[in-house]
């Protein structure tokens, strides 16, 4: 069948168009900016947990970089005290090589530290914060407890005259002197039931007598232990923070004793607020509160008491899991958080410490405890959970981390800090979006460099200009050597 000249010329018009239409829409609409995706087997989680708030959000003043510098002499390899984490020794035996592997070298350990545990921890080269407390004073009776509270304070004297630094036990085990128990907890948590536990009394009587308890015996254990041992530093407080419940304790010690940051060489508190992200409000029945403000009354109070350049440690804080998630009690299914937000949150905090002049954070626990399911490896056969797996990333990729940059903070729940890492001519950007998948255009100042997920995966990119990366609340990491810049 023939085609009409008229018909021809039309078709080769429509191609004509066909073919050209493309090329002009491509040189007057520019191309997307691509997206470098994550090289990682989890998605970006949609759905965040909790009750909290993302807006009005305060950080401190970005800390001088000595807070997180490391000290000259050290190798590549040392890993920075900021990376904590709290257990008992049995805990410690028992999951010694995860905990090596891992590559904690800074523990909180609480209950009986002997011999045989500190030749065992001072071997594996831990530097350790050792929690004592009184026990109980179940009794009101003056006499009685001031019996309780004197033998609490020659226990700790001989701890510390033993097993401080240039203590008796190392000086007859020379080997192991580098490693001597250099921090001793005064109380865990006395503004709760650890010391005084509730009774019949209003719990604002209860509240006032631990106050007073406190106010009075911080003072008199500090000047034991510094007469006995010299050397070894005190932590002081150490108070339960959930609901900001460290603020009123301290706050009213205050009115009793102004000087009492004079007595403790660290101050300690445990701000937990699961299952809210470590950067915002959690929002509660009677208000909100959050981390970082915390942080920032610590810091008030310490310049007010004259001590300005005090250490803030977080001793205690972490976040459960679920049960379905492997937890090892049995709690509502709508209790806790997924393993992959739980390995996020931990990094972040490690990071966000570095941001806020924190110097050590220590997480609890290293397997379920206590009826609290905030384990990195399961209680049934030791395990490793993801944030096992991200914390090995996280101290591998920067060991001794260094805040250089605020890239980006606050602002859409996105962050983005640029990191030295302990380790000659080599940075670290890491981003994460608190609420969600997004994403973030960086001007990355190395020539060429690696993306690595939260796990460890990695991903060659080139630097050198803007580059989109897609971001959620698994936190990404951007690696070079400073040599490419």
């Amino acid at each position: 069948m023939s085609t009409s000249p008229k018909l021809h010329h039309a078709r080769l018009w429509i191609a004509c168009i066909l073919i050209v239409l493309p090329l002009l829409v491509a040189t007057t609409t520019p191309a997307a900016e691509p997206v470098v995706p994550v090289p990682e087997p989890f998605t970006q989680p949609t759905e965040i947990p909790g009750k909290f708030a993302l807006d009005n959000v305060r950080f401190p003043p970005v800390p001088d970089p000595k807070v997180g510098a490391k000290p000259d002499g050290l190798p590549d390899d040392a890993v920075s005290p900021l990376y904590g984490i709290y257990m008992w020794m049995g805990e410690y035996r028992r999951f010694r090589e995860s905990i090596k592997s891992i590559g904690w070298k800074s523990i909180r350990m609480g209950g009986n530290i002997d011999e045989d545990a500190v030749r065992l921890l001072a071997g594996d080269g831990m530097d350790i914060l050792h929690t004592m407390g009184p026990g109980a004073l179940r009794s009101r009776d003056p006499a009685e407890r001031e019996k309780i509270l004197a033998e609490y304070i020659a226990s700790m004297e001989s701890f510390a005259k033993r097993y401080g630094p240039g203590g008796e036990f190392f000086k007859a085990n020379p080997t192991l002197a580098a490693h001597p128990i250099r921090f001793i907890g005064i109380c865990n948590e006395p503004n709760f039931q650890y010391v005084i536990p509730p009774d019949d009394r209003p719990n604002a009587e209860v509240e006032a007598d631990r106050e007073a308890l406190y106010a009075a015996l911080l003072p008199r254990a500090f000047e034991a232990l510094k007469k006995a041992n010299p050397e070894v530093q005190v932590v002081g407080f150490q108070a339960g923070g959930a609901s900001a419940g460290d603020r009123r304790f301290i706050a009213n010690m205050l009115k009793i004793n102004p000087k009492l940051f004079d007595f403790c060489d660290v101050g300690a508190n445990h701000p937990y607020l699961d299952p809210d992200p470590p950067e915002a409000w959690a929002i509660r029945s009677w208000g909100r509160y959050d981390i970082a403000d915390g942080v920032s009354t610590w810091k008030k109070w310490f310049a007010d008491g004259g001590k300005p350049d005090m250490p803030l440690w977080l001793t205690e804080i972490g976040w459960e899991v679920s049960t379905p998630e492997g937890g090892r009690y049995q709690k509502p299914p709508e209790h806790g958080i997924t393993q992959a937000l739980q390995a996020a949150y931990i990094t972040r905090l490690y990071s966000l410490a570095s941001r806020w002049g924190v110097e050590r954070v220590f997480i609890m626990f290293i397997t379920d405890t206590d009826t609290y399911n905030g384990g990195f490896l399961s209680f049934f056969d030791g395990s490793e959970r993801l944030s096992a797996k991200a914390v090995r990333n996280h101290i591998k990729l920067m060991p001794w981390p260094q805040l250089k940059k605020v890239i980006r903070e606050i602002e859409d729940g996105t962050y983005a800090y640029q990191f030295a890492t302990g380790r000659e001519d080599e940075e670290i950007i890491m981003t994460w979006r608190v609420a969600g998948p997004g994403e973030i255009s960086l001007d990355i100042p190395w020539a060429n460099a690696e993306l690595v997920d939260m796990f460890g995966n990695v991903k060659a990119i080139t630097g050198g200009e803007a580059v989109k990366v897609g971001i959620g609340p698994l936190p990404v990491y951007i690696r070079a050597t400073t040599q490419t810049q």
